[in-house]
């Protein structure tokens, strides 16, 4: 059996490696792509997760100090109440009961 490089041999040897090739590239590049979009999904995840966490701190702590201002404001606010309270109580004098029987 003569093994000699003809234009059909070698044509032969290209073609499979051509087919070769292009099934290596058909599974491939729709794993790198999955790849790559994952890398993206990641990264926004990431970034989403750190707003998510940086808005809920700073508003947290801005809501936390609005309580105590309007904790604070509705202490004083009862206090004001219990004063004004004791002063109409002072000068707005009780009715004393009537010496007069009813119905007279």
């Amino acid at each position: 059996m003569e093994s000699s490089l003809t234009a059909q041999n070698i044509t032969f040897a290209l073609s499979v490696l051509a087919i070769i090739f292009t099934i290596y590239h058909f599974f491939r590049n729709p794993q790198i792509k999955t790849d790559q979009r994952n890398i993206k999904m990641e990264d926004r995840m990431s970034t989403l997760e750190r707003s998510v966490i940086e808005i809920r701190e700073k508003h947290l702590l801005s809501v936390e100090n609005d309580l105590k201002i309007l904790n604070n404001t509705l202490q004083d606010l009862s206090r004001t109440v219990v004063k004004l309270s004791t002063i109409i109580d002072e000068r707005i004098p009780k009715r004393l009961p009537s010496l007069t029987p009813p119905g007279k």
